[in-house]
């Protein structure tokens, strides 16, 4: 997935409330999706404070080791599969196996798109667990909704949720971001702060959230422990009569709306190509 304009937003919102921080390890090496331009001018929209480094730099991409670099994170490292693309640790995240060495290493795990790909989820996240300092922060973002057959799995935000809060855990932030290219917004997430389908409705997530990513944050404590078979939250709630917990600390609401070119000038290119579509077929099948 990389690094997209609204994980660059978001991550630029917790890395402001943060001290002390130097590692960021990656899931795999993201590439950028994001410019210095489109960054800095959602951002003033949004009132996130930008690095000086960053606001001043003259437009194109905006380098991945250059952003964590300018949010507090100096030492840039990579996990994956294999060193293919220069990761500095070789682990498969379904094997329970990580290196003592790179034990409570990170300030900030950042999972680009990574998860729904890995098969064993249980050994991936107690790798991650490992793999942070206390206060340290794991940040996901990963489909949750409209990407069929993209990875293992789609990842409701119950699945976090429940997680991290049975594992003592501190959640920084939780949200749902609106991938829809239809949507008229160009940055679109909704703080996710209640039960969305059994409180809103099949309906509405077929049309609120018919492709979504979920972004969750959350942060290490010295009593944190990885939860091995957490109970989901709703059915624990059914069976304990307890109320669900859903406070973070920092809201992950933010919005910015497409103007009307961007807009309209989607419309009709995905028009244009719906119809270029159907010349071809007609073409093809009156041969």
């Amino acid at each position: 997935m990389g690094l997209t304009t609204t994980c660059a937003l978001l991550l630029t919102r917790v890395a402001n409330e943060l001290e002390d921080t130097e590692t960021v390890v990656c899931l795999g090496n993201p590439h950028t999706l994001v410019t210095y331009e489109d960054y800095t001018r959602k951002a003033a929209a949004l009132d996130i404070e930008v690095p000086d480094t960053i606001r001043n730099h003259p437009d194109g991409e905006l380098e991945v080791r250059a952003f964590f670099e300018a949010i507090g994170f100096p030492d840039f490292r990579v996990l994956d599969i294999d060193d293919y693309q220069g990761a500095g640790i070789v682990q498969n995240l379904s094997e329970d196996s990580l290196d003592d060495e790179h034990c409570g290493v990170a300030d900030l795990v950042y999972d680009t798109g990574t998860l729904e790909h890995v098969y064993n989820l249980d050994s991936a996240l107690k790798n991650i667990h490992r793999l942070l300092s206390d206060g340290g922060i794991a940040y996901h973002v990963n489909p949750t909704n409209g990407m069929l057959d993209h990875g293992f799995y789609q990842i409701s935000p119950t699945f976090y949720h429940d997680y991290y809060r049975a594992s003592g855990y501190n959640v920084i932030g939780a949200g749902i971001a609106d991938t829809n290219p239809r949507s008229r917004y160009n940055v679109r997430v909704r703080d996710y702060d209640h039960d969305i389908y059994r409180t809103d409705g099949i309906e509405h997530v077929l049309t609120e959230h018919p492709r979504a990513n979920i972004h969750y944050c959350a942060q290490k404590c010295p009593d944190s422990q990885h939860a091995r078979a957490p109970v989901q939250s709703y059915w624990r709630s059914r069976h304990d009569d307890d109320d669900i917990e859903y406070s973070a600390e920092l809201s992950f609401d933010i919005q910015v709306k497409k103007d009307q070119i961007e807009y309209y000038g989607g419309l009709v290119a995905r028009r244009l190509g719906v119809l270029d579509t159907a010349r071809r077929l007609h073409s093809m099948t009156s041969r």
